[in-house]
């Protein structure tokens, strides 16, 4: 079984990184703040079909956004464990 080296990972991080920064992360917290907003409206579920798709693109974001988050925070953890052995 062939091993990872240090060098490996932080290629790996480097280019999570580089897609992490493609996905515009940051407008997609802009427009979830903007959805989120919409849904404190109060005649906000006046109209379901709106609301639902609202709330489904809400979702989608806050997922793109969380899973983003996650490979950042993950890649870096293994990388400073690898820089930490090394």
């Amino acid at each position: 079984m062939e091993q990872i080296g240090k060098t490996q990972i932080e290629q790996l991080r480097d280019e999570i990184l580089k897609t992490v920064q493609t996905l515009n992360i940051e407008e997609k917290k802009k427009r979830s703040t903007e959805l989120e907003a919409q849904a404190m409206a109060p005649d906000f579920w006046q109209d379901n079909l709106k609301a639902k798709s609202v709330m489904s693109e809400l979702s989608q974001l806050k997922e793109e956004i969380d899973t983003a988050k996650s490979l950042e925070e993950n890649i870096t953890t293994l990388y400073e464990m690898f820089s930490q052995s090394s």
